[in-house]
């Protein structure tokens, strides 16, 4: 908050009693290394961006960081995966391999159900020296530690919901741009169509039990994630 005082209300009152500029004329930087100041930041970039394109259409989300030089273009063939454990053996068996976009679908809030962790299946890519090599797209979310690769997550809407990221096969060419915002399937949309009124592409929701409530009710992650109540 000090390094921010020429942004804020320094006349609200704080919870102390006293207000925002009574309690930050008594606050020092123990480290400007760590807690830089506005005319110093870590990067002039964003760390965190939004993407759309044929792949999201509600949007995605990409981490580059802060610090250092980050992939910010790929395109590659899709490599398919409907779980972590899926993924992560596919990558023990050699599967995964430069140039590949490494694609986790079913993971969102109705598919995994509730939004499925992804980072054991980005930590294993950085162990085996593929984190710089290939990207990845899913539907899940990633750990807060993932700060290295170009993984874009929360893609919306979800495989569940009958997104884009559902009718994605081996070998479709996927590209991401960061610096464009963008990601997109680059395969017709014609050839989309026919896929989607294949057979099995969104799972069926159970008839019975608290999970089929919980599946036919929550919202995707762009309106809140939250359970609509219906008549």
């Amino acid at each position: 908050m000090k390094r921010l005082e020429r942004m804020l209300d320094r006349d609200v009152l704080t919870v102390t009693g006293g207000t925002v500029g009574e309690v930050l004329g008594e606050a020092t930087v123990a480290d400007p290394d760590v807690v830089r100041s506005l005319d110093d930041p870590l990067s002039w970039r964003p760390s965190i961006i939004i993407l759309r394109g044929t792949l999201a259409p509600e949007g995605a989300i990409v981490r580059v960081g802060g610090e250092g030089e980050r992939m910010i273009r790929f395109s590659g063939p899709a490599i398919i995966y409907h779980s972590r454990e899926e993924a992560i053996e596919g990558l023990r068996c050699g599967e995964i391999r430069p140039g590949q976009v490494v694609v986790l679908s079913g993971l969102g809030l109705r598919g995994s159900p509730g939004m499925a962790m992804t980072s054991a299946l980005i930590f294993g890519l950085d162990g085996a020296g593929l984190l710089e090599r290939v990207a990845v797209v899913t539907d899940g979310q990633m750990s807060g530690l993932v700060n290295r690769g170009l993984i874009v997550g929360e893609v919306s809407p979800e495989a569940a919901y009958g997104g884009p990221l559902g009718l994605v096969e081996n070998g479709d060419v996927i590209s991401i741009d960061v610096e464009r915002r963008t990601v997109n399937l680059e395969v017709p949309q014609d050839v989309l169509s026919a896929r989607r009124t294949g057979p099995d592409r969104v799972p069926a929701v159970p008839e019975r039990g608290w999970l089929s409530i919980y599946e036919r009710n929550v919202q995707p992650l762009p309106r809140g994630a939250v359970l609509l109540k219906r008549d």
